[in-house]
């Protein structure tokens, strides 16, 4: 298989990936609002099961993006460095496969950008969550004077 078809493949690896990702961070919104724990150690799980897979497929991506030949560049510190932009790497590619190459992208990054949208709301309900437990315990305990369990055993 061609470098350039590898690339293409592991592009759509990870769009893929990270598309389920998001499926599981969703669960894992609607385990947060509906407070089922038990539902959110299961999307816990699952995204932890997905990040290794997607950590590996980028690596992938970048070595081989690095062995692709693209244009030289010089660089403002006057090293002259290969530059790994997308852009450049579709102007190098047959017009078929930069195509494909460009849905591919272009998939992954709304699927990215989806994430850290979902990531921000998951962020801002817990932390919503632990205010509204803090409140629950201050009340159920006269403002912390009295304790919430007798420890006489």
């Amino acid at each position: 298989m061609r470098k350039n078809e590898k690339l293409v493949k592991v592009f759509d690896m990870e769009a893929e990936l990270a598309e389920r990702l998001l499926e599981v961070m969703e669960t894992k919104k609607d385990a947060i609002v509906h407070m089922r724990h038990d539902m959110l150690a299961d999307a816990v799980r699952r995204e932890e099961e997905l990040l290794e897979p997607l950590a590996e497929l980028e690596q992938e991506r970048a070595k081989i993006i690095r062995e692709i030949r693209l244009p030289r560049t010089a660089m403002p510190d006057g090293t002259d460095q290969t530059e790994r932009r997308l852009d450049l790497l579709l102007n190098a590619l047959p017009p078929g496969e930069a195509a494909d190459l460009s849905a591919c992208a272009s998939r992954l990054r709304d699927a990215i950008t989806r994430i850290m949208n979902t990531n921000e709301q998951n962020k801002i309900l817990l932390s919503h969550s632990r205010q509204f437990v803090r409140e629950t315990l201050r009340i159920l305990t006269d403002n912390y004077r009295r304790q919430l369990v007798d420890q006489k055993v």
